[in-house]
């Protein structure tokens, strides 16, 4: 099965890697300032991590996985927008 990845299932598993790791980041960047921190890095991950998922999402032809992946990919898109609002203010 490893031995003959696609170049899009390639990215699935980069984009679920990456999605899982930035729920890392987010329990490191937590107990580090001793309360709970969702930080910008956080979102600039899960928005590309949900773009590979929504690539490997359509490879695999499901309709709902695009749909869930590519809603959470503009709603990371949002918070990076408000966040760097909220930076120059």
């Amino acid at each position: 099965m490893l031995t003959k990845l696609s170049a899009f299932a390639t990215l699935g598993y980069l984009g679920g890697i990456l999605f899982f790791g930035s729920w890392l980041l987010q329990v490191h960047e937590t107990r580090r300032a001793g309360k709970v921190t969702v930080s910008l890095r956080f979102f600039i991950i899960r928005a590309f991590a949900s773009l590979l998922l929504v690539v490997e999402s359509v490879r695999v032809e499901s309709p709902s996985l695009v749909l869930v992946n590519g809603l959470t990919c503009l709603l990371m898109l949002y918070n990076i927008f408000v966040s760097s609002r909220q930076g120059r203010t």
